[in-house]
Formats: C-alpha cells, sequence, structure tokens
C-alpha cells in the first residue's frame, strides 16, 4: 500500500515538472519575439483576381507589366491583324484622367473596320490607307469615293512603338501594309463580280447534291428489288428442299425392308431398285391420281 502511494506521488510530481518547463518555455519564446511593426499593419491587404476581378484584365486583353495589348483582327474572317498598346490599368473601377483602357482603343478601331468594309462593298475602287500627323504621332486614315473625308483609324502611340521596338513612322508603315492588304481583300469579296462567281459556285454544288442524291436513290431501290428477288428464290428453295426430305422419309421404311431381306452384297443394288420403285409410284401417282398397290409373290 505504501508503495502504490509512493508510485503515485512521483508520477504527480514528474507531471508537475513537465507543465512547468512547457509555460517557462512559452514565457521565453513570447519575450524574445519581436513585436509587429505598426507600419506593417497599416498596410492594405494585396488585391488578388478572386476577391476582385477589377484588378484582372478583361477578356481578350494581355497583360505583360507596364503595357496591355489587344488584338486588331479582320471583320471578314477574325483573322489577327495586328494589336494595339496601351498602359497597364490594374483597377478598371478607377482609370487615371487621361487613360484610355486598351480593349475600348482595339473595340474602337475593330467598329472602324467595319464601317470601312460596308463602304468599301459600295465603292467604285478600293480605299486606299494613307499616314496623316497629328499632334506629332502618325494617324492611319482610309479615304475612298464614297465621302470627301477620310475615316481616322487608328493611332500610332509610343507605347505602341515600345512594345514593337520599332520606331514611330516604321510601325506606321507596316501598320498601313497589313490595312491595304485587307482593303483589297475587302474589295475583292464585296465586288459584283466575285459575288456572281460564287452564286455559279454555290449553285454548281447544289446541282451535283441534288443529282448524287437521284442517283443514291435509284441505286437504293435497285438493290431493294434485287435483295426481295434474291429472297424469293432462297424460299423456294428452303421449301424444294423441305418436300424432297418429307418423300424421302416417306420412302425410307420400304427401302428398308426390301434391303434387310437381302445379303450385304447386294444391298446396294436393292436400295437402288427401291428408289426406282419409289420414282415409278411418283410418276404413276402423278400421272393418274392413285399409286397401284402391289403384292408380295412370295
Amino acid at each position: 500500500m505504501r508503495q502504490f502511494f509512493a508510485s503515485r506521488a512521483v508520477q504527480a510530481a514528474l507531471r508537475f515538472a513537465l507543465i512547468s518547463l512547457l509555460s517557462c518555455g512559452l514565457a521565453i519564446a513570447g519575450e524574445l519575439t519581436p513585436p509587429l511593426s505598426p507600419a506593417l499593419g497599416q498596410l492594405p491587404s494585396l488585391p488578388t483576381r478572386l476577391s476582385n476581378p477589377a484588378f484582372s484584365p478583361p477578356d481578350g486583353v494581355s497583360r505583360h507589366g507596364e503595357y496591355e495589348t489587344a488584338p486588331i483582327r479582320s471583320p471578314l474572317d477574325n483573322k489577327w491583324l495586328f494589336e494595339v498598346t496601351s498602359p497597364t490599368i490594374f483597377n478598371r473601377e478607377d482609370v487615371p484622367q487621361n487613360r484610355l483602357p486598351v480593349e475600348v482603343r482595339a473595340q474602337e478601331v475593330n467598329a472602324r473596320l467595319w464601317r470601312v468594309l460596308s463602304r468599301a462593298a459600295n465603292a467604285k475602287e478600293t480605299p486606299k490607307v494613307t499616314i496623316a500627323i497629328l499632334n506629332n504621332r502618325p494617324v492611319l486614315q482610309i479615304s475612298d469615293d464614297q465621302t470627301t473625308r477620310p475615316i481616322r483609324l487608328v493611332t500610332v502611340t509610343e507605347p505602341d512603338s515600345d512594345w514593337n521596338s520599332k520606331p514611330l513612322d516604321e510601325l506606321a508603315k507596316e501598320w498601313q501594309d497589313i490595312l491595304q492588304n485587307e482593303m483589297v481583300r475587302f474589295k475583292q469579296l464585296t465586288s459584283k463580280d466575285i459575288i456572281l462567281q460564287r452564286l455559279r459556285h454555290a449553285f454548281q454544288l447544289l446541282v451535283g447534291l441534288l443529282l448524287a442524291s437521284g442517283i443514291i436513290w435509284f441505286l437504293q431501290r435497285l438493290l431493294t428489288r434485287r435483295q426481295r428477288t434474291l429472297e424469293a428464290r432462297y424460299e423456294e428453295q428452303l421449301a424444294a428442299i423441305a418436300s424432297a426430305e418429307k418423300t424421302h422419309q416417306r420412302n425410307a421404311p420400304i427401302i428398308t425392308n426390301v434391303s434387310s431381306d437381302l445379303p450385304e452384297g447386294e444391298e446396294s443394288e436393292a436400295r437402288e431398285i427401291a428408289e426406282l420403285r419409289s420414282h415409278f409410284l411418283e410418276a404413276l401417282q402423278a400421272q393418274f391420281g392413285c399409286i397401284p398397290v402391289l403384292q408380295d409373290s412370295g
């Protein structure tokens, strides 16, 4: 009994010592940890794409550090022509003054291309792309024979030049060639000759499809009739085979009775005679409608 109480006292003392050591260690660690700076506590949390969509670039916009780019595409087939560049705007809900988001700039250029396409359909000549200077910046504009005032399409800016690593005049000449080729495509695809050619081609395709459909229908009907004929012949052959088997089964007992009384050497000859006899009886039945009854002589 004394040993039991002594062991319990030792365990309690060890538990108290461990708890004391753990408490002292936590207290020392708290004293050694430096307090947070008040300046750090005043910093706002960095925005993320999930927390606020305004800080993420819109669809179709690519962000590359200090610049954002958006594509300019052809209104005919959505082919990529070139990219416009603008300084990055991190918060779309708070756009700085005198800043135009790159997606708005790209939408304006694409909308003007649609205007040019609608005017090129009625123009007699191919629209021309020229370069003008406005505020020391190259401006690409398109003129045609419909109006006397050209359409201002896009202005080449310093971010465009910086992003493409080309001078303003060189980049403007490159975009001019791209847009001029696109104007030629506009005119070619909207000319009356091209439209008539496409209509003739579509009509030829339609006639070809109708002829092919008629030929396929005729071949299908021919194959269906041939299949029905073969099925009828097959049924007739099956009926003939079944009739022959029934006739053979009716004549089998006669052959057995004749061949059982003969020796083995004469069995084949007796079988042939029995078959001839059965054929003869069938012929008589077909000729006179009755079968004569033969009596055995012995």
